[in-house]
């Protein structure tokens, strides 16, 4: 990805290929990328799915709420979905344009009764379905409490980088790529290799003998986890498809996962996982927990010029993912020209974070990292 202009990003990379390679299972996976306005939350999407076959990909910058169910029957079979930004209304309206979408993410097909009009006639009811299952990614600018509940709950959270080390290796991406030429021929070798390595993988059933073993590792008293473990189940199984000519199959053809699937999961979905499950702020609301932790009582206002972005309404959404996580609350409301104030809790709920263990060591599955397809992997 860095070759093809991308600069930094590692995490965010991974993320949505997996994502879009888990277009061949039977549970898919869906991503929501957060992120402010220009930190090229777009870019790295359209880049990634750029190396996906265009019979993979369907692009979809924008659609209205009945667009899937009228697509030819069969289009959304295994395909990955990439759409455009979310609007930033978030009213009944929007609620409702979204609910199709929410389907076809939870139950792998749309079904919907329609009134058509015919040539002759009273109008008749018609059944329409439309078969997936769909991966699916899209972006946005809200925060995450401005998302609906009933949609941020089937997204794997993931957040653009906003650091100003990111900022500066774009600038040098930038500058690197007018400076020298670069050999035209790369970017579509990559490219091609990918799309042959896509083509390659066929649906396959995986199972993970070591599933049980994760079963604590969730906080249970949040009925998130409800979900969340089925995304953690599907990431391991999405890492496992991608390696399927590198991983033993059972006697019923299923691929089997290993070690090597779950460590993916680990170095990179830690966070959104965590995220998704309410027990660690996205960065924005960090960043805006650390401005104005020392400030005392604050306003809106007050934060103007002291955050890395320049947008009111951006603080808003993070102080309202901050108000919802226990760490900060409103001691005075806004009354015509005045604004609300708030304050930081003193002893506010532990953001921990998620801890996964690692498999044979906290979880004591000495016997599965012993098994032969993982002695001869790592061999």
């Amino acid at each position: 990805m860095h070759s093809l202009g991308v600069a930094g990003e590692d995490d965010l990379i991974v993320a949505i290929y997996v994502i879009g390679t888990s277009r061949l299972l039977e549970r898919p996976l869906a991503g929501l990328i957060m992120g402010q306005s220009s930190s090229g939350k777009s870019f790295v999407i359209n880049k990634v799915s750029s190396l996906f076959p265009e019979e993979a990909v369907l692009q979809a910058h924008r659609q209205s709420r009945t667009a899937l169910q009228y697509l030819p029957p069969g289009s959304l079979v295994h395909r990955f979905v990439v759409a455009g930004e979310r609007s930033r209304l978030q009213d009944d309206s929007a609620a409702e344009a979204t609910r199709a979408l929410r389907e076809m993410i939870s139950d792998g097909k749309l079904s919907a009764l329609v009134t058509a009009s015919q040539r002759s006639g009273p109008h008749q009811t018609v059944h329409i379905e439309q078969e997936g299952p769909i991966a699916y990614v899209e972006s946005t600018t809200l925060g995450l409490r401005d998302i609906f509940n009933e949609d941020r709950t089937r997204f794997i959270l993931l957040c653009s980088d906003e650091r100003m080390g990111q900022t500066r290796a774009v600038v040098d991406k930038m500058a690197e790529s007018v400076s020298k030429p670069d050999d035209p021929d790369t970017p579509d070798s990559i490219i091609a290799l990918h799309h042959t390595a896509q083509r390659l993988l066929t649906p396959l059933d995986v199972v993970i003998p070591f599933a049980s073993e994760l079963k604590g590792c969730l906080p249970l008293e949040r009925v998130e986890v409800r979900r969340t473990f089925g995304h953690l189940l599907s990431l391991i199984e999405a890492a496992a498809l991608l390696h399927q000519f590198q991983r033993r199959r059972n006697e019923h053809g299923q691929i089997v996962a290993i070690a090597d699937d779950y460590e993916i999961v680990r170095k990179y979905f830690v966070k959104p996982l965590a995220t998704s499950l309410g027990c660690m702020l996205t960065p924005g609301a960090e960043t805006l927990l650390q401005v104005v932790t020392p400030m005392g009582e604050f306003n809106v206002g007050d934060v103007d010029g002291k955050v890395p972005w320049d947008c009111s309404n951006t603080t808003r959404s993070r102080l309202r993912e901050l108000r919802a996580a226990g760490q900060v609350i409103e001691t005075e409301k806004a009354r015509g020209p005045k604004p609300a104030k708030y304050i930081v809790v003193e002893d506010p709920p532990p953001m921990h974070g998620l801890v996964l263990p690692k498999l044979g060591i906290e979880t004591g599955n000495v016997f599965y990292l012993n098994t032969p397809e993982i002695v001869a992997h790592k061999t």
